[in-house]
This record gives structure tokens, sequence and C-alpha cells, in this order.
């Protein structure tokens, strides 16, 4: 059943925690109850059900609510009844000429060639080191969040070890809140092409205001290899690799190298 309330009690835990807060000048959220009269959600399509994506991002609803309709979870952010902490999970460009895509879409005669290989979505903005307005990731809270003491179990190994990283995240804020832990790996040494850092791994963490925890990831040969279209295999090269960690893709926070050997 669709509309059991078990559906319904987990559609509302999924939406409080994927509503990702851009922008909170001055603080002017969370809203105070007692100085607001009457809220309105105004738009041609505030009470019309909407999805977004198209061609192979395209999905059909069974039950499609309208914004005003799943209001619950938008209201529990914007009064502080809930914190804030969705994340980006695509960059928001500046302008159109940032987009990856930009010289060959829309094409010609109905077809487009995308050429950007591997580097899509963060991966194009590292490479040519382009500002974002929203990078990947990114996400604000109603409190603050401190990284400390990043330890690597290792800091050299053979490709078929794995690696435990292992940090501390503290909540600095007045505020209790959930964070999420963004692992990215750089490869120093390849011998192709590759990106600056790829997403590897990443952790929610709720903590209470003052509260820390441990948080621990593994990284093993599927996080640090590559397609050789050579060989036609994934292969992992020995050489240097670096864990970067932060809460968003250009929010790095922590660094710590290792080596693989052969």
């Amino acid at each position: 059943m669709f509309n059991s309330n078990d559906k319904k009690v987990l559609a509302l835990e999924t939406a409080q925690k994927s509503i990702v807060l851009l922008r909170n000048e001055n603080n002017f959220l969370p809203l105070q109850k007692d100085k607001i009269k009457t809220l309105a959600m105004i738009g041609p399509n505030a009470a019309t059900a909407r999805l977004g994506g198209d061609g192979s991002g395209h999905s059909n609803a069974i039950n499609p609510i309208s914004p005003l309709e799943g209001i619950t979870a938008l209201a529990q952010i914007l009064f502080g009844e809930v914190n804030p902490s969705g994340k980006l999970p695509f960059t928001i460009m500046e302008k159109w000429e940032d987009h990856p895509a930009v010289k060959t879409y829309p094409g010609e005669k109905d077809v487009a060639y995308y050429s950007e290989g591997i580097f899509m979505g963060y991966r194009h903005f590292d490479k040519y080191d382009i500002d974002p307005l929203y990078e990947f990731g990114f996400g604000l809270s109603y409190t603050t969040f401190e990284f400390n003491d990043l330890k690597l179990s290792k800091t050299s190994m053979n490709k078929e070890d794995e690696l435990i990283v292992g940090l501390t995240v503290k909540n600095s804020g007045k505020v209790d809140g959930d964070e999420i832990v963004q692992l990215y790996i750089s490869d120093k040494e390849a011998s192709v092409e590759r990106e600056a850092k790829s997403l590897k791994g990443f952790a929610r963490v709720s903590l209470k205001s003052g509260e820390s925890k441990t948080v621990s990831m593994k990284i093993d040969k599927s996080a640090l290899a590559f397609y050789d279209v050579k060989s036609k295999s994934w292969v992992v090269e020995p050489g240097e690799f670096e864990v970067l960690v932060g809460n968003s893709s250009r929010n790095i926070l922590l660094n710590q190298k290792f080596k693989i050997y052969e």
C-alpha cells in the first residue's frame, strides 16, 4: 500500500533529510513562530504536482503530490523543528557558459555528442578551476561542525589491501543536527588523465549540540581504480594518492596522503 502510514512516515523522513538550504543571509532562518501571522506559498505551481527530470532522468511517480500538499517537511525546516542537512547531488553553475556541455548541446539535427568524458559535474569545474554558484555536496545547517583528527589505518599498502579513514566530527553550534562527511580520493601519479578528485564515500552523522563522534569509512581497490581502455579492465596503479575530507566538493577540511606499492 503506497498510501499506508509507514510509507508516509518514510516519505516525510526522506524529505526532512534531503531538503537543501542554499542561503541564509543574516541567519534569517529559522523563522520565529511568534512573529509570523501567515505564511503563503505563491506561484503557478504551488498546488500542482510536478516532477523534475527529462530524458534519461524522467520519472513517473505513482502518487505525485504538490508542494502545498508536501509542505510539512518544508515548514519543519523553515521553523527550525528540523535542522536542514541535505546536500546538493549536482553542481549549480554561475552561468550557462560554465556548463561542460556548452560546446556540444543541443547539437545538430537532434543529435548531441557529449564529449566531457569523465569530466562531468564537479569534475569539470575542478579541472578548469571554475567557481560554481553552489558546488556539489553543498548544503547549509542551522548549526556548525568541526572536522578534526584525520587518521589513516596505514600510509602504504598494496592494491589488494583496505584502508580505514577515521576522523572526529564535533557539533560546535547551539542546535542539534546532522552533517554529511564526504570523502574524496585524488590520484597524484596516474599514467592517464584522471579527475582532480572523486567522491568515494560519505557518511551521515547525527550530533547533539557540543557532541563529538568518530566517523570511519573504508577505502578499497574499487575506490582507487580506473578503467584502462587498452587492457579492458579496472586498474590500480602504484603511486601516491590523497584522501580529502570535507562537507562539500569545494570545502575540503582535512587531507592526508598514502602510497600504493606493487
